[in-house]
């Protein structure tokens, strides 16, 4: 087995083991790092996802990040 198929087979192992809310948060965090390096924009989250547009801004100055989407571009 190569090191990436054995990395990407503990990656899996760990998910499952993981707890559910650890999980989310990473997954959320994901969103929040996408739509902060312009990878996503904040309607792409909330058209993908059941999070509201008012929730991710709250969860991501939680996270201590900038909030300001209309000067990310990522306004709609």
């Amino acid at each position: 087995m190569s090191a990436e198929v054995q990395e990407h087979a503990e990656r899996i192992d760990r998910l499952l083991k993981g707890d559910r809310q650890v999980v989310l948060a990473a997954r959320i965090h994901g969103l929040i790092l996408g739509v902060r390096n312009k990878e996503l924009t904040i309607e792409d989250v909330t058209r993908f996802t059941n999070i509201e547009r008012e929730q991710l801004l709250r969860m991501m100055e939680n996270e201590g990040g900038r909030t300001d989407a209309t000067a990310s571009g990522n306004c709609g």
